[in-house]
């Protein structure tokens, strides 16, 4: 009787050490499933470049350069994470920031909804034509880069609702949002000038929410042309400065970009163009502007203005590869700013490039620029190596 019960518990072990192994079992090849899921949604891409410049100044080039790691990870069929981070070197110092990362939400195939830190849809160079990869030039236009400031924000943090239609032959792309907003410049040693407008912070430093947005609109059945308008209103004093806590800003811009194949030159032509203008009144009196005031709002506290003019033609027709991956570029840009009681900046930059393309993606780039700064003026050669990565996929190898 003992040996049965001896028999029985080792029985009923073995049978609960069996379970219990094939549990794991399923366990674990249940999470490998889960993980073999999840990574093959997560991916990582991005783009970089390196920049040789040597100016009249300087007896030897200045080496400087960046790269931007974009995370994209899709969650479900309708929602997705992206996220792109900047590491630059300059001026012997490696510098890190967040460009942006925003969490969406695909409600239709014509409206996506977006939270987190995004650039703001304020024409198209900040969100769409600022990698090196795709600039035509080394470096941005005068005013659509932080260095020397800039006509209204480079990025928002807040709610954003963008997609498109058609509308006919015709198509329309929008982008609205609602934000922290910018804020206002009390001190000229960050900025060229006081008044000027910074990117919005994590915390908002006032109760109001910036509220803007752009829409665009190609007329063309082939889109090669579009048209787009953007507005954003925002109170950017800070509720704790007696003197600039009702300071209000109001930006406009305006963008066109055209590209088209003109057989009879075997050439590609690629047109583009913004202009960017940004009023902050100190005083919070012009609440109503609106854009049939814009020609009186020179009279206000601060106004900046910011546009350029591009063009730019590829021989991509003719049958030797190596004219077909040239590119020539030429680019005017003016930034300019003006404050009443104090001596404005006025900026102008001509650019003329010849670029080389080693693939869709990858571009060597070969620039002259002059700049004149108020009374004085300044040349710049840049050689530049641009390219984007294609994605990454994660793959991992089950063991068996």
């Amino acid at each position: 009787m003992k040996t049965i019960r001896v028999l029985t518990t080792l029985i009923i072990f073995s049978a609960g050490n069996i379970l219990a192994q094939d549990t794991l079992q399923t366990a674990l090849a249940q999470n490998r499933d889960s993980s073999k899921s999840f990574l093959r949604n997560f991916f990582i891409t991005g783009n970089g470049y390196v920049n040789l410049e040597k100016t009249n100044e300087e007896e030897s080039p200045v080496v400087h350069g960046a790269v931007y790691p974009i995370l994209l990870w899709q969650i479900s069929d309708k929602l997705f994470f992206e996220s792109s981070e900047e590491i630059a070197l300059e001026d012997d110092e490696v510098k890190a920031s967040v460009e942006f990362a925003t969490l969406h939400y695909e409600l239709n195939k014509y409206i996506t909804i977006g939270a987190g830190k995004f650039l703001t849809p304020s024409g198209t160079f900040r969100e769409r034509l600022h990698p090196g990869w795709i600039n035509k030039f080394p470096e941005a236009p005068l005013g659509f880069s932080h260095e020397g400031g800039t006509a209204g924000s480079m990025s928002e943090i807040g709610l954003e609702a963008r997609g498109g239609a058609p509308l006919g032959s015709s198509k329309i792309n929008y982008a609205f949002y609602v934000s922290n907003g910018p804020t206002i410049s009390t001190d000229s040693n960050e900025t060229p000038m006081p008044g000027m407008l910074e990117n919005g912070e994590l915390k908002d430093n006032n109760n109001n929410k910036a509220v803007g947005g752009r829409i665009g609109f190609l007329p063309f059945a082939n889109s090669s042309l579009e048209i787009g308008i953007a507005k954003q209103f925002a109170k950017v004093g800070d509720r704790n400065d007696s003197l600039y806590k009702d300071a209000i800003a109001a930006t406009y811009a305006f963008d066109l970009s055209y590209v088209a194949n003109v057989p009879s030159l075997k050439s590609m032509i690629d047109i583009k163009g913004e202009f960017n203008y940004a009023m902050v009144d100190q005083s919070g009196k012009s609440s109503s502007v609106d854009m049939d005031s814009m020609s009186n709002l020179s009279a206000m506290t601060n106004v900046t203005r910011a546009y350029y003019i591009q063009f730019a033609i590829r021989p991509a027709m003719f049958q030797k590869k190596i004219i077909q991956n040239l590119e020539l570029a030429a680019r005017y840009s003016v930034f300019d700013m003006s404050e009443e009681g104090m001596d404005g900046i006025n900026n102008a930059q001509f650019s003329v490039g010849l670029n080389y393309w080693l693939s869709w993606r990858s571009v060597i780039k070969f620039a002259y620029m002059a700049v004149k700064e108020d009374d004085q003026s300044e040349s710049f050669f840049l050689l530049q190596l641009a390219l984007a990565h294609p994605k990454i996929k994660f793959k991992r190898k089950n063991k068996e």
